[in-house]
């Protein structure tokens, strides 16, 4: 792919156009831009988001404000995103939002389709996620094991302005260790990503107090470098077996779906719509069985909490904000 090159296909009716950058936050911001948002003007965000979300906003000037979501993810009110000019509808851990939901409550704002989580996912309709709205933004970085990646898919093409390049950029040594032992793992059926993750994690508990990443307030105004997409990532993206891949998602959801109502576990998501692909097994709880630890184990997955709140909410400890976690199926 050229510098500069931009992808346009046909979803329904529509043409769509595709941007590539490096991380979804990058590709917001242009989405943003490309919808004319002005410094000052509202930008609706769900209460259940990363932190991260609030650098793209900042970018532009804008200022979010929040809206809440109910168990099920959707929102259940304007709350004081009222008077928003763009909403962020996201399409949680890959399962589609009901788009009528965020149009009846706001019939006259733009809608965003975020689908970092959503790579591969279609809703009932079979439509593409990310690709339903003027704006859509989708991460698949999330999806697969390249070290960059994200799309903007606009039904308009956007300014050249917005627009970053393909680089040349090989993936650094500590990716390529987490890659070759994600395939050692699944080939040998050995625990080389277990026990990798598990001495990164031990390290970082004795350097920083916590064993997870964990982003600060500063994450919240600061984006990420670099970025222009990888010409890597890009031929990796363009090399993957979709169909091969969306049965894997969708078989590991299965079983976990499966092991939950036996061990207890009280999912998201109860069932699996016909064509959604999903980022991993999302459910509530405080602590989780050893029983279900075994089995994500077994199927060479991990856990992972989600997601790192926006300074702006603070929840209490039991309140189902803070309770989620994902079994991630990267």
């Amino acid at each position: 792919m050229r510098p500069n090159q931009r992808h346009t296909f046909s979803v329904g009716r529509a043409v769509t156009d595709n941007n590539y950058y490096a991380f979804a936050r990058h590709a917001l911001v242009a989405g943003l831009r490309h919808l004319d948002v002005r410094p000052g003007e509202q930008i609706g965000v769900p209460e259940l988001i990363c932190r991260d979300v609030l650098s793209s906003i900042q970018a532009v000037g804008a200022l979010p404000v929040f809206y809440p979501v109910d168990t099920s993810l959707r929102p259940t009110s304007r709350g004081p995103a009222e008077m928003a000019r763009v909403i962020l509808a996201v399409n949680y851990f890959g399962f589609p939002q009901s788009l009528s939901d965020f149009t009846n409550l706001w019939p006259n704002s733009s809608i965003i389709e975020d689908n970092a989580h959503g790579y591969l996912s279609r809703d009932i309709n079979g439509e593409i996620l990310g690709s339903r709205t003027e704006v859509g933004i989708t991460s698949f970085r999330k999806t697969l094991r390249v070290p960059d990646g994200a799309i903007l898919t606009t039904s308009s093409p956007i300014n050249t302005s917005l627009m970053t390049q393909v680089v040349d950029r090989p993936p650094s040594f500590a990716f390529k260790v987490r890659l070759l032992a994600g395939r050692l793992e699944r080939s040998a059926n050995f625990p080389v990503q277990q026990i990798l993750r598990s001495a990164t994690r031990s390290i970082r508990k004795i350097r920083t107090g916590s064993d997870l990443p964990m982003s600060n307030q500063q994450s919240e105004s600061e984006l990420p470098k670099p970025r222009e997409v990888s010409a890597w990532s890009l031929k990796r993206l363009n090399s993957l077996d979709k169909p091969l891949e969306i049965q894997r998602r969708r078989t590991l959801f299965l079983d976990f779906l499966s092991a939950s109502e036996v061990i207890g576990i009280r999912p998201v998501f109860p069932s699996l719509p016909e064509f959604c692909s999903p980022y991993g097994f999302p459910f509530f709880a405080d602590k989780v069985p050893p029983a279900f630890l075994r089995l994500v184990r077994k199927r060479h997955c991990e856990i992972i909490s989600w997601p790192d709140l926006p300074s702006a909410m603070n929840p209490p400890e039991d309140h189902f904000y803070r309770t989620l976690k994902v079994v991630n199926f990267l």
